[in-house]
């Protein structure tokens, strides 16, 4: 095909085409417009956005690369009333190692057969999951709370908003009246620690000196990062 500037730099005659003549590049102010069919499909606007304007953006192969701090704007559609971002700007996807110890930081810590942890972020959610098993508890302080380190993210303070998510265990010494036990995130912090909530009571933190040298726990819980 030989290409040419011929038109008259509209969309019914781009100014760059081929042997169709309403199919090619229109040249606007600090702008690109790509043209098929003597409509305006794409535009590369002065401000480096790209904006697809009818139609689907198909890559047949390779992906599309975003510049950090970038995404993909979905202000176009409707929102709800306490909306305050429509900006996807960030995937990512990995591996984290979980820990159990008597402190936020600079505590003890358990030995453990197992450790494993996947974690997935989508814009500022972020989802993670894990498998602990101990072997060793007795570095812990017994009245200590039990705590979580090793997530991946920061989770971000709102408010009240708390993150909990719901823990399978096994050999976890809890009280008879026991409703549940749940994995909470501090909000502010990449730490969490198991909580237990009673029937008709509040809620208390669990103590290192319920685990044993047995014990093991699976979660999966969704929290935000800044």
């Amino acid at each position: 095909m030989t290409v040419r500037i011929d038109g008259t730099n509209s969309t019914a005659n781009p100014a760059i085409t081929g042997a169709d003549t309403d199919t090619g590049l229109q040249l606007g102010t600090d702008e690109i417009q790509f043209v098929t069919g003597g409509t305006n499909r794409a535009t590369v606007e002065s401000d480096g956005d790209f904006t697809v304007e009818q139609g689907d953006l198909n890559l047949s192969d390779g992906n599309l690369v975003v510049a950090s701090g970038h995404g993909i704007d979905f202000s176009a559609d409707g929102n709800a009333a306490g909306m305050t971002d429509e900006l996807l700007d960030d995937y990512e996807e990995g591996t984290w190692t979980p820990e159990i110890s008597d402190a936020v930081s600079g505590g003890n810590t358990a030995s453990l057969t197992t450790a494993d942890g996947i974690y997935t972020k989508v814009g500022r959610s972020v989802t993670v999951a894990a498998y602990i098993s101990c072997n060793n508890v007795s570095a812990l302080t017994n009245g200590s709370t039990c705590t979580l380190l090793g997530f991946p993210f920061t989770a971000i303070s709102f408010n009240n908003v708390e993150y909990n998510g719901a823990c399978t265990f096994s050999l976890i010494d809890v009280t008879s009246n026991n409703a549940c036990v749940s994995v909470r995130i501090r909000p502010g912090g990449t730490n969490g620690t198991l909580i237990e909530s009673k029937d008709n009571l509040g809620r208390v933190n669990i103590p290192c000196g319920s685990l044993s040298n047995t014990t093991f726990l699976s979660f999966t819980l969704t929290y935000f990062t800044a």
